[in-house]
């Protein structure tokens, strides 16, 4: 993370952001051009660039980038860069973006206030989540989905990561969405990802 923030300070280097076009609209690091990944002249794009370049690229969470960087490799680009654990990683450490829209911040919740509100006879499913984050809406539907079915047993606590940067670093947050589970107060589970509705059930039953 440190190494990328460092080389995107040099010179003779670019910048390449393989999101979609949607996504780099909610959020981007100064200086990048946006190449979709999923495009289907993506390499065609690519192959256009000056070799001579240093090339730094992110993606969300590294895949993309991770993939992209490869193919450039293999076409003879010989100073590619991905940044490990994407942009979500970047924002997590609170790196420099910039946005296109602005956003509301606030202090948030803090470590006492959040440990009282899980403090509950019901379990309390926590999500930190980001509203630029695509794989965060899917997972808010399978919420809204199991929330539904279990509203006697459960309840869930939403939480902006862009508003509460400082509880999202008290609880170790590293990724999006991440899912924690409590009940009267003790932490029983937690994971990052898109989980499948019924691996959720699942889990929410065992404890």
């Amino acid at each position: 993370m440190n190494d990328f923030e460092k080389k995107s300070k040099e010179s003779n280097i670019q910048i390449i952001d393989v999101r979609t076009s949607e996504e780099f609209k909610s959020g981007y690091l100064k200086g990048a051009k946006n190449i979709d990944y999923y495009a289907k002249d993506f390499e065609k794009q690519i192959q256009t660039l000056p070799k001579s370049k240093t090339y730094l690229l992110y993606c969300l969470g590294g895949t993309r980038s991770g993939k992209a960087m490869e193919m450039m490799k293999q076409n003879g680009f010989q100073n590619v860069y991905s940044l490990k654990g994407g942009i979500m990683k970047w924002r997590i450490e609170d790196k420099p973006i910039i946005e296109t829209v602005a956003i509301k911040t606030s202090k948030g919740m803090t470590p006492d206030e959040f440990n009282l509100r899980v403090k509950s006879d019901k379990m309390i499913v926590v999500e930190i989540y980001g509203p630029w984050c695509p794989p965060c809406k899917k997972m808010n539907l399978i919420l809204d989905s199991v929330s539904n079915e279990m509203k006697d047993k459960i309840e869930i606590l939403r939480l902006n990561f862009d508003n509460n940067k400082d509880l999202a670093k008290y609880l170790n947050v590293e990724n999006f969405p991440t899912l924690y589970l409590y009940k009267d107060g003790q932490h029983l589970w937690h994971g990052d990802g898109v989980m499948e509705k019924e691996r959720l059930l699942k889990l929410i039953n065992r404890y």
